[in-house]
């Protein structure tokens, strides 16, 4: 029995997303705890640009379809408060930057896939393309 298409989509998914999810909490633990950097700009850059390696990766996995644009445009809102999101938190003293970027991109990586299915972005089994 193989597995249906959309849980091994998924898994291809989480599997790139948790690579570069370990790239952004690293990172930004380097940034924001150890050199103290400022909490928005420096989690901004780094998200902004592992989200752009991240759209080559997820092609070549075969997990998302080929549109650049859409990607970035049901990607784009959801970047911008997963760092208001740890910005707030760093700032505020609620956790710190490594402990912040592992909690609220775990909890987008989620929201990220459901919102990329409805704006289908993701493969589906009849995309050829």
């Amino acid at each position: 029995m193989s597995i249906p298409y959309y849980f091994k989509n998924f898994g291809a998914f989480v599997s790139v997303g948790v690579l570069f999810y370990f790239f952004a909490v690293g990172l930004n633990w380097v940034a924001l705890d150890l050199m103290e950097m400022h909490a928005f700009i420096t989690p901004l850059c780094i998200i902004s640009f592992l989200f752009v390696l991240k759209y080559f990766v997820y092609l070549w996995a075969q997990t998302i379809v080929p549109s650049f644009w859409r990607y970035t445009f049901s990607n784009i809102t959801l970047t911008l408060i997963a760092t208001l999101a740890i910005s707030f938190a760093v700032d505020s003293g609620i956790a710190s930057g490594w402990l912040s970027t592992a909690v609220i991109l775990a909890f987008f990586m989620v929201v990220r896939y459901i919102v990329l299915h409805r704006w289908k972005v993701i493969r589906r089994p009849d995309t050829t393309s």
